[in-house]
């Protein structure tokens, strides 16, 4: 199979024999012992790998997501740096149409282009642009790591560790040059219609307030009707200005997060990547906080781990951010977080209440706290 990389915009899978279809795995049911043999001889090191069973030990479903956790037994002649787990990620039909595009594209470029990066290892990742349908292989790292349970957030030697994993995200494509193909001609548009994105969000933002009625107070409906135009062009602004801008993991909550077990492994893995973006890497950190914290835990460890992250930037050579700007566009990540995460997740109708409603609340805490009415200068 052939890939075409330079850009998401021309991406696609091709095959090898054009009067073949490119197949995807849609379900449990196709898993087979020849199909994960012949996905790990296409990987370097596992050519000789034959697999002799395997087992799907469970499935888990999410909101856009099917996943199976496989085992996997091989011949005595297989290399012994094969995978004993696997896990298998097809997006559910129908939910967001060609959601998969974007982490497939990442994984086979982004992922295979820079060494480091806090990815899971991937064995094969593929996508159909006629059908919309994807599926991921990455190995199943249970026994070494684990995800807190939702919605416990982690404890605060992990909270360190997913700040670093951010910074050392962000430092690695750090206004490079690159950033570009990972987004796609569209996204950095010169003609970005300010006035028209406005109007059209207002008219969204209206029935969405309309909708929650009198389930939060005025003060509460007045900073989300009056800092619409504030969300946009502090959007259009960012890459306008072009600078300072990074990957960012675009979903970077404490569950799509691997925390090493204790005395096993120190290294931190990001997963999902299906939300990845080009924007200032404090949004990163402005949606694992912000938006996924209690008050009282955001006031207690908020600052800290911010300086911690700003810290890490400046070691890793990034000098022209100031802490005050850092702490500005967290603040301003936050008023966006209100239009482009919790509006937008009502509008789809397919994110369940209890995920928007608890953003809704925390956002709104987190704009009062930060004082973020003096940016945006509400009426």
């Amino acid at each position: 199979m052939n890939l075409i990389l330079t850009s998401i915009d021309r991406f696609c899978n091709i095959n090898p024999r054009d009067d073949t279809p490119l197949k995807i795995i849609t379900d449990e049911k196709e898993i087979t012992p020849k199909i994960i043999r012949e996905i790990l001889q296409n990987t370097k090191s596992l050519e000789q790998v034959e697999v002799k069973e395997i087992k799907i030990n469970r499935n888990l479903s999410t909101i856009t997501s099917k996943i199976c956790f496989i085992e996997v037994k091989y011949s005595k002649e297989s290399p012994k740096t094969a995978p004993k787990r696997l896990f298998l990620k097809m997006p559910k039909e129908g939910i967001f149409p060609g959601i998969g595009k974007k982490e497939v594209f990442f994984y086979n470029t982004v992922a295979n282009q820079t060494g480091g990066l806090p990815v899971i290892p991937c064995y094969e990742a593929k996508f159909n642009e006629n059908t919309g349908r994807s599926h991921i292989l990455l190995e199943d790292i249970s026994k070494t790591h684990f995800q807190t349970e939702y919605p416990i957030p982690p404890t605060y030697i992990n909270c360190e560790r997913q700040i670093e994993g951010l910074a050392k995200l962000h430092t690695l494509y750090w206004d490079d040059e690159r950033l570009e193909g990972f987004m796609g001609k569209n996204h950095w548009s010169k003609h970005f219609d300010y006035e028209k994105r406005v109007k059209d969000h207002e008219k969204l933002v209206q029935k969405f307030l309309n909708f929650i009625g009198d389930r939060i107070s005025k003060p509460s409906k007045n900073i989300v009707n009056n800092s619409i135009e504030y969300a946009v062009k502090y959007i259009l602004g960012c890459y306008k200005e072009g600078k300072n801008l990074t990957l960012c993991h675009g979903d970077a909550h404490a569950w799509n997060s691997l925390y090493p077990k204790d005395g096993i492994d120190e290294k931190l893995y990001f997963c999902d990547w299906q939300s990845y973006s080009v924007n200032k890497g404090i949004t990163d950190l402005a949606y694992f906080m912000g938006i996924h914290w209690s008050p009282e835990r955001r006031k207690r460890l908020e600052k800290v781990l911010l300086r911690k992250y700003h810290e890490i930037l400046e070691e890793s050579g990034i000098t022209d951010y100031s802490w005050e700007d850092c702490y500005k566009d967290y603040r301003s990540a936050i008023v966006v977080l209100i239009h482009f995460v919790v509006v937008w997740q009502w509008s789809t109708k397919k994110i369940p209440a209890f995920v928007w409603w608890s953003h809704l609340e925390r956002v709104l805490s987190a704009f009062e706290d930060l004082n973020c009415n003096e940016l945006v200068k509400l009426k």
